[in-house]
Protein backbone atom coordinates (compact mmCIF):
# COMPACT_ATOMS: atom_id res chain seq x y z
CA UNK A 1 0.00 0.00 0.00
CA UNK A 2 2.96 2.00 0.82
CA UNK A 3 4.69 1.60 -2.37
CA UNK A 4 1.04 2.36 -4.59
CA UNK A 5 1.04 6.19 -2.17
CA UNK A 6 4.39 6.90 -3.25
CA UNK A 7 3.97 6.04 -6.94
CA UNK A 8 0.85 8.35 -6.81
CA UNK A 9 2.85 11.08 -5.52
CA UNK A 10 5.50 10.58 -7.71
CA UNK A 11 2.92 10.75 -10.67
CA UNK A 12 1.35 13.75 -9.27
CA UNK A 13 4.26 15.66 -8.85
CA UNK A 14 5.90 14.83 -12.37
CA UNK A 15 2.77 16.71 -13.19
CA UNK A 16 1.15 13.68 -15.69
CA UNK A 17 -2.45 13.66 -16.26
CA UNK A 18 -4.94 11.63 -13.94
CA UNK A 19 -7.80 9.70 -15.19
CA UNK A 20 -10.31 12.60 -14.02
CA UNK A 21 -7.96 14.71 -16.48
CA UNK A 22 -8.31 12.87 -19.26
CA UNK A 23 -11.69 12.10 -18.98
CA UNK A 24 -12.00 16.09 -18.61
CA UNK A 25 -9.88 16.19 -22.33
CA UNK A 26 -12.16 13.43 -24.10
CA UNK A 27 -15.32 15.02 -23.11
CA UNK A 28 -14.32 18.87 -24.01
CA UNK A 29 -13.60 17.98 -27.81
CA UNK A 30 -14.00 20.86 -30.02
CA UNK A 31 -17.31 20.25 -31.86
CA UNK A 32 -17.26 20.87 -35.61
CA UNK A 33 -18.05 24.26 -37.11
CA UNK A 34 -21.40 23.73 -38.80
CA UNK A 35 -22.39 27.19 -40.08
CA UNK A 36 -21.83 27.87 -44.05
CA UNK A 37 -23.20 25.41 -46.70
CA UNK A 38 -22.87 22.04 -47.07
CA UNK A 39 -23.75 19.02 -50.04
CA UNK A 40 -25.96 16.54 -48.94
CA UNK A 41 -25.47 12.91 -51.12
CA UNK A 42 -26.74 9.55 -50.81
CA UNK A 43 -23.72 7.64 -50.57
CA UNK A 44 -23.24 5.55 -53.28
CA UNK A 45 -25.36 7.47 -55.91
CA UNK A 46 -24.53 9.61 -58.96
CA UNK A 47 -26.84 12.28 -57.78
CA UNK A 48 -25.10 15.71 -57.44
CA UNK A 49 -26.44 16.10 -54.09
CA UNK A 50 -28.45 18.74 -51.91
CA UNK A 51 -27.43 22.13 -50.63
CA UNK A 52 -27.90 22.53 -47.01
CA UNK A 53 -27.06 25.64 -45.22
CA UNK A 54 -26.27 26.23 -41.36
CA UNK A 55 -26.71 29.01 -39.17
CA UNK A 56 -26.13 30.64 -36.19
CA UNK A 57 -28.46 32.98 -34.56
CA UNK A 58 -28.73 34.10 -31.14
CA UNK A 59 -26.84 31.33 -30.07
CA UNK A 60 -29.18 28.68 -31.58
CA UNK A 61 -28.50 26.44 -34.97
CA UNK A 62 -30.97 27.33 -37.65
CA UNK A 63 -31.02 25.34 -41.48
CA UNK A 64 -32.45 25.28 -44.66
CA UNK A 65 -32.50 22.70 -47.32
CA UNK A 66 -32.84 23.20 -50.97
CA UNK A 67 -34.41 20.47 -52.78
CA UNK A 68 -33.61 20.03 -56.67
CA UNK A 69 -36.92 21.90 -57.09
CA UNK A 70 -39.21 23.96 -54.91
CA UNK A 71 -38.56 26.17 -52.32
CA UNK A 72 -36.54 25.89 -49.53
CA UNK A 73 -37.30 24.15 -46.49
CA UNK A 74 -36.82 24.61 -42.66
CA UNK A 75 -34.19 21.59 -40.69
CA UNK A 76 -35.60 21.43 -37.30
CA UNK A 77 -34.77 19.80 -33.91
CA UNK A 78 -30.60 20.74 -34.89
CA UNK A 79 -28.63 18.71 -32.24
CA UNK A 80 -25.07 19.16 -32.39
CA UNK A 81 -23.29 17.70 -29.32
CA UNK A 82 -19.44 16.64 -29.91
CA UNK A 83 -19.18 15.39 -33.11
CA UNK A 84 -22.91 14.05 -33.11
CA UNK A 85 -25.28 16.02 -35.85
CA UNK A 86 -28.93 15.28 -36.14
CA UNK A 87 -31.32 16.78 -37.39
CA UNK A 88 -35.04 16.56 -39.10
CA UNK A 89 -36.38 18.23 -42.21
CA UNK A 90 -40.09 18.10 -41.39
CA UNK A 91 -41.69 18.43 -44.55
CA UNK A 92 -39.84 15.89 -46.53
CA UNK A 93 -40.59 13.40 -43.38
CA UNK A 94 -36.57 12.88 -43.14
CA UNK A 95 -33.99 12.38 -39.94
CA UNK A 96 -30.60 12.59 -40.35
CA UNK A 97 -28.11 11.10 -37.84
CA UNK A 98 -24.52 12.18 -38.49
CA UNK A 99 -21.09 12.01 -37.38
CA UNK A 100 -18.15 14.16 -37.84
CA UNK A 101 -14.96 12.67 -39.35
CA UNK A 102 -12.13 14.74 -40.39
CA UNK A 103 -13.76 17.22 -42.55
CA UNK A 104 -16.89 16.17 -43.24
CA UNK A 105 -19.85 14.14 -41.64
CA UNK A 106 -21.06 10.24 -42.92
CA UNK A 107 -24.28 9.02 -41.30
CA UNK A 108 -27.38 7.71 -42.19
CA UNK A 109 -31.08 9.19 -42.97
CA UNK A 110 -34.21 8.16 -42.32
CA UNK A 111 -38.21 8.61 -43.55
CA UNK A 112 -41.37 7.64 -42.00
CA UNK A 113 -44.64 8.72 -43.13
CA UNK A 114 -48.14 7.03 -41.39
CA UNK A 115 -47.93 4.51 -43.59
CA UNK A 116 -44.92 2.99 -43.97
CA UNK A 117 -41.36 3.07 -42.62
CA UNK A 118 -37.85 3.42 -45.12
CA UNK A 119 -34.79 1.70 -43.93
CA UNK A 120 -31.94 3.93 -43.29
CA UNK A 121 -29.68 4.96 -46.34
CA UNK A 122 -26.16 6.20 -45.97
CA UNK A 123 -25.29 9.81 -46.16
CA UNK A 124 -22.38 11.90 -46.51
CA UNK A 125 -22.24 15.75 -46.17
CA UNK A 126 -19.08 17.73 -46.85
CA UNK A 127 -18.55 21.30 -47.24
CA UNK A 128 -19.52 23.50 -50.52
CA UNK A 129 -16.02 25.18 -51.96
CA UNK A 130 -15.97 28.79 -51.70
Amino acid sequence: MKALSIYLLILFCAGLPTPEALASSLRTEKQPVIAGNWTLMIVGSNDEGRTINFVTNKGSLEGKYFPRQGPPMTISNIRLSGKSLQFTIAQSQLYFEMWYIGDHFEGKMTSSSPTQKIAAVPVAMTRKKK
